[in-house]
């Protein structure tokens, strides 16, 4: 069971004490409970007591279903489609609940699911399907092959959507995305690890401030879709400092911590860097780090603290891959942290190496807007490509990003 509810915690790093750890509840009590059956033959619902009001609180009954199809063996495994179904009843328990699905109700979503290894790999994807108010929710993944393309429909009309995507097995990678809405009758198109992998800024990637509190939580392996991104490894850190003295020093597999810090304004630097050469044949090893100021701010919420950052969009197909030996084409963007102060970007630079970093070059790069570009490379006849880019912000703040086989040439 899947509650839309975020509990953000700290990870202890030397130099920090005991973290402190965040936790909500609701108001009240909840209570949540599933009847779960592999049909609707046997189940038998009524509501004993009269309707809730809204004195006496909230309730809110949920019809889910998944639907797809069967193979000769009985399973749904690879399905080329999925129905994910939910309705809704509020203020009475479901007695005589009737309801047929109409193709206007739902939302088209064609996924495509690209891999990171040199072999296909089985995955699965929870989708869970909440009531704007909020509550709790439950998915019926179903498992398919990687790389792939599956359609899943989905309930449009008052849901929420929060999905998990991911492979299983030795080379596990896992994605989130979180409180999604999709409007009925619209079809959509959406990309799991496709591209460079990196941090990418949203709900669950983050830098903030509460008060003398720094708050952080930075997975490297956000795609270029903008989804959570994490991954089996053979090694990794996090590393912050505060005035070149380090706070925290957080150790493979995690990236979050908090901790306080001096009110005075100060020159912070965070960096990463994670390595998953065994097994895996794109985004292998990542790198960055961001330097940048803060000084103390309010306690009655969360200041996003200015950063920002690079995103890699190439063309690639489903393994990650793009045409061998001809000029190409990648947009370049640098995204700054949504709810931060946004600064002008003074300097940018990218680099890209042909041979997993033992040498580099500058790429000519074309702008296109407000902190995007073209990078012009030229592709040779076969291997791979890795990137890296440096940009200087107006308010003194620095980005650095590298990634080795950021993706594969066919």
């Amino acid at each position: 069971m899947h509650r839309r509810h975020r509990s953000r915690s700290s990870r202890r790093g030397p130099g920090w004490p005991r973290p402190v750890s965040f936790r909500g509840l609701p108001r009240g009590y909840g209570l949540a409970t599933r009847i779960v059956g592999a049909d609707f033959g046997k189940l038998f619902t009524a509501d004993l007591g009269e309707e809730v009001t809204a004195e006496q609180g909230t309730l809110v009954s949920e019809v889910r279903s998944v639907w797809a199809e069967p193979g000769a063996d009985g399973t749904f495994y690879g399905s080329p489609y999925e129905y994910d179904i939910v309705q809704f009843v509020r203020g009475r328990f479901l007695t005589g609940y009737r309801h047929t699905v109409r193709p206007g109700e739902l939302a088209t979503v064609v996924n495509r699911n690209h891999d990171v290894t040199p072999d296909k790999q089985q995955g699965y994807m929870h989708n869970f399907g909440f009531p704007p108010e909020g509550g709790s929710a439950m998915s019926g993944p179903i498992r398919y092959d990687v790389p792939s393309t599956r359609t899943i429909y989905y309930s449009a009309k008052g849901v929420v959507w929060d999905n998990r995507w991911e492979t299983s097995g030795a080379r596990q990678t896992q994605f989130w995305y979180d409180d999604t809405t999709w409007q009925p009758g619209r079809k959509y198109v959406v990309d799991w690890q496709r591209g460079p992998a990196g941090p990418k800024f949203n709900p669950r990637t983050y830098v903030a401030r509460a008060g003398n509190t720094i708050m952080l939580n930075i997975p490297p392996f956000g795609d270029d879709s903008g989804h959570t991104g994490y991954s089996l490894l053979d090694g990794g850190r996090v590393g912050f400092y505060r005035d070149g003295v380090q706070l925290a020093e957080i150790p493979k597999y995690f990236y979050d911590a908090s901790g306080p810090v001096p009110s005075a304004e100060s020159t912070y630097r965070l960096e990463y860097s994670v390595d998953r050469t065994t097994g895996f044949n794109a985004s292998t090893k990542i790198s960055g780090a961001w330097t940048f100021k803060s000084g103390e701010v309010g306690t009655d919420k969360w200041t996003y603290l200015p950063l920002a950052s690079f995103s890699f969009t190439p063309q690639v197909d489903l393994a990650n891959s793009a045409p061998a030996g001809r000029p190409f084409m990648v947009p370049v963007s640098l995204k700054a942290q949504p709810g931060s102060a946004a600064s002008r970007t003074r300097r940018v630079s990218v680099e890209v190496s042909y041979d997993e970093g033992a040498t580099w070059r500058k790429a000519a790069l074309i702008p296109t807007g407000t902190d995007t570009w073209l990078a012009t490379l030229n592709h040779p006849d076969k291997g791979s490509v890795s990137v890296r880019a440096h940009a200087e912000r107006a308010d003194g703040g620095t980005v650095d990003y590298t990634v080795i086989r950021a993706y594969n040439l066919r």
